[in-house]
């Protein structure tokens, strides 16, 4: 009887891949253990406003704010040193603390934006000045979707949309008893102007948040 030979299989030492393709998988999955890790270290959180406005602006008048609880007046807070003023009960970002139960750490924000004045029409021709159109610096008040909400003149606001802030406007804070009532006082002095134009020279070259 004759014997076939089988051809015998040798151990193959060419490489298949697998061992790469495990070791991807186990380096992503160390770099997502790392990346929470370190963002659990870092306690990092997100604020709810993080980005000034585009039209962002130091005001040009000096803005303030009289509290009143029980139509007692507490204080006077300035309001015209900074491009945006963030309300609320955490005191390491607030810049006005609230500290009724019922506000929220990140609750509202004034912010002052530059906007168009509207055009005035004489005999027909607009009314510029110096060849360009004019504009002005505004407060406005902005919820950040506060859990019990903002107030201005006894409505709540809808939250994240901007409402323009008249002089003697009340606003009210979740249900703190608390009025905070915006009055605008006389324009900035020449002196003034030059340190606002100062913090503006600052802010376009990497300045603080919100100066």
């Amino acid at each position: 009887m004759m014997m076939i030979e089988k051809d015998i299989e040798h151990p193959n030492f060419n490489l298949t891949g697998a061992l790469e393709k495990d070791n991807e998988i186990r380096f992503a999955k160390k770099q997502q253990e790392n990346n929470s890790t370190s963002w659990k270290k870092k306690g990092k959180k997100l604020r709810k406003y993080s980005s000034l406005p585009s039209n962002s602006a130091l005001p040009t008048e000096k803005w303030r704010l009289y509290i009143f609880e029980n139509d007692k007046e507490e204080c006077v807070v300035n309001i015209f040193n900074r491009q945006s003023y963030l309300l609320g009960r955490k005191k390491k970002l607030a810049n006005i603390f609230l500290e009724h139960i019922s506000s929220s750490n990140e609750h509202a924000v004034i912010q002052y934006r530059s906007v168009q004045v509207h055009k005035k029409t004489i005999d027909g021709v607009l009314d510029m000045e110096h060849g360009r159109e004019k504009y002005t610096v505004r407060p406005y008040l902005l919820d950040l979707q506060s859990t019990n909400g903002t107030y201005l003149n006894g409505k709540r606001i809808e939250h994240s949309r901007y409402y323009e802030l008249m002089d003697s406007d009340v606003i009210k804070f979740g249900i703190s008893k608390k009025e905070y009532v915006i009055m605008k006082g006389m324009q900035l002095s020449k002196e003034e102007e030059e340190l606002q134009e100062g913090k503006r020279e600052n802010r376009s070259k990497g300045g603080v948040f919100g100066m």
